[in-house]
């Protein structure tokens, strides 16, 4: 579950949900009630209001790895109430009436964005509705640049390595029907047409392409784990990650330049002739 449907689960002004760390240092575990005390300074004297709250969750360490307390909205306003010398009448605190039309400001408010390409889009919505909005924009773009670098250094490395895998399994198809020709033409004899022979090399071909990529999924397991563990500072996050449809796309690449490669190598055998297979009867 993400952090944000997590902390949506706080309702009322009693609930809150804690990051993992806070709940390590305060012994807390989902279902206990703390005793939460928030104090401010009015004419010169120090006041302080406490209340009990229920601890609702507790957030996976992935999900937020500092220290943290979320809470419904209305508890947090009340809390601000309260400090800025206001009355809150749901929890019974005194204090100044708060005036109706008085607008609210939330000076340390923070927005998680979905994902780093939606920061710019909300800068500049809330640059239309003249509102002063800090981002890591500058952070944000080198982070985009060194992706689509990568990203174009990974696709130069992969077309590199299916050419060099079609140039590969081209020739060992020319070598496998010049190796089996009297196989192929003793085939022929039996009745065997140029396409059922073509297709026994592609077949052969991807055979061999099928164990090929089990054995490099394999691997890459072994060295997935061994990057992460040698580079993951926080549990959660991945240093190296194939999700199940980068796996599907590199097995249809792997098959589509197999099978493309043998009918290419394997073209001569159009060329092999029944009397062949006469011949070394």
């Amino acid at each position: 579950m993400t952090l944000a449907r997590r902390a949506a689960g706080a309702k009322g002004l009693d609930q809150i949900v804690l990051s993992h760390t806070a709940a390590e240092k305060l012994a807390a575990r989902p279902g206990d009630w703390l005793e939460s005390s928030f104090a401010r300074q009015v004419a010169g004297r120090v006041e302080a209001q406490r209340t009990r709250v229920q601890v609702l969750a507790v957030l996976p360490l992935q999900a937020f790895a500092r220290d943290g307390l979320f809470a419904d909205l209305r508890l947090l306003e009340a809390v601000e109430d309260y400090r800025d010398g206001r009355a809150v009448p749901a929890l019974g605190w005194a204090g100044d009436e708060v005036g109706v039309s008085e607008q609210r400001v939330y000076p340390a408010f923070r927005l998680y964005a979905r994902s780093l390409t939606d920061v710019e889009p909300l800068r500049v919505f809330f640059a239309g509705q003249n509102l002063l909005v800090s981002t890591q924009a500058q952070t944000i773009a080198q982070v985009q640049s060194l992706s689509r670098n990568l990203s174009i250094v990974f696709w130069v490395i992969c077309g590199l390595a299916l050419a060099g895998a079609f140039a590969a399994i081209f020739a060992g198809a020319l070598a496998a029907v010049a190796r089996k020709r009297r196989e192929l033409s003793v085939l022929r004899l039996l009745g065997f047409s140029t396409g059922g022979l073509l297709l026994f090399v592609v077949a052969q071909a991807l055979y061999s392409a099928s164990f090929a990529a089990v054995l490099s999924v394999g691997l890459y397991g072994l060295a997935e784990a061994a990057l992460n563990k040698l580079f993951v500072q926080v549990p959660g996050e991945h240093a190296s990650r194939l999700l199940a449809h980068h796996y599907g796309l590199a097995l249809v690449a792997i098959l589509g330049v197999s099978a493309v490669a043998a009918a290419c190598g394997g073209w001569r055998v159009a060329r092999i002739q029944a009397s062949e297979g006469i011949r070394d009867v």
